[in-house]
């Protein structure tokens, strides 16, 4: 396919993209109101509680694991009153 009718090529894309990327970085590093060991200690708190969370997220769900397979085995095990109601028995 011919792509002649293109208003910028693939070089000139790139250095676009490459020339915000170096702007923004350059921006990010003359505004920043924090030295360099505050940013770095923020990093390992949001580190720390990031595998907190991570950690509770996998109880949590394995305690769901548990009661939705307490709740099949209910199920399965209850009998209905009756075959119209839906109510069942422990």
């Amino acid at each position: 396919m011919d792509n002649r009718n293109a208003k910028y090529s693939g070089l000139a894309l790139f250095f676009t993209f490459l020339g915000g990327a170096v702007a923004g970085a350059i921006t990010g590093i003359l505004l920043t109101n924090k030295s360099g060991e505050e940013t770095r200690w923020e990093l390992d708190y949001a580190k720390k509680k990031q595998q907190d969370l991570i950690k509770k997220a996998k109880e949590v769900r394995a305690a769901l694991d548990d009661v939705i397979e307490r709740g099949k085995t209910f199920v399965t095990t209850s009998t209905p009153v009756s075959k119209t109601e839906k109510r069942y028995i422990g």
